[in-house]
């Protein structure tokens, strides 16, 4: 069988993002492997010859996958909070709609309206997960298109 090579020219800071990126692989299908009931796989590959390359000691890795870890979790936390707002402007939009409706008012379309409502109400839709870092106000969490 044939194997072709490349090759590429990096700056250190290009191949720690590359090796980040790949740890970040790596966690990504770990967990998702574990959630299916599926073994881990094993990533030696590159991502151990990249280590090796850049000179990366173990405590560096665990501080790198913990870093990583933590950065996941905020971005899904973010995700799921903006995704949860969305869905709560769109209840209230629709909801709004059937209102109008029976009083013979007009409402505007219900993505302009669910629109402005999520603005509006971002941090309203937020508190009601409850999950909120009591010690980081909701202004924080950026506000993710859907």
């Amino acid at each position: 069988m044939n194997t072709d090579f490349v090759t590429i020219q990096l700056t250190r800071k290009e191949a720690i993002d590359c090796f980040k990126g790949l740890i970040t692989l790596r966690l990504i299908e770990e967990e998702v492997r574990a959630q299916k009931g599926f073994e881990p796989v094993d990533f030696s590959g590159i991502t151990e010859r990249l280590r090796l390359v850049l000179d990366v000691t173990e405590e560096q890795w665990q501080k790198i996958s913990e870093s990583i870890s933590e950065d996941m979790w905020e971005y899904a936390w973010y995700a799921y909070t903006s995704e949860w707002a969305w869905f709560r402007a769109q209840q209230e939009s629709k909801k709004a709609k059937k209102l109008g409706n029976k009083k013979n008012g007009t409402i505007a379309n219900d993505v302009d309206l669910a629109e402005r409502l999520y603005e509006e109400k971002f941090d309203n839709y937020v508190s009601e997960i409850n999950m909120v870092n009591l010690n980081r106000p909701t202004s924080h969490v950026p506000r993710l298109n859907t």
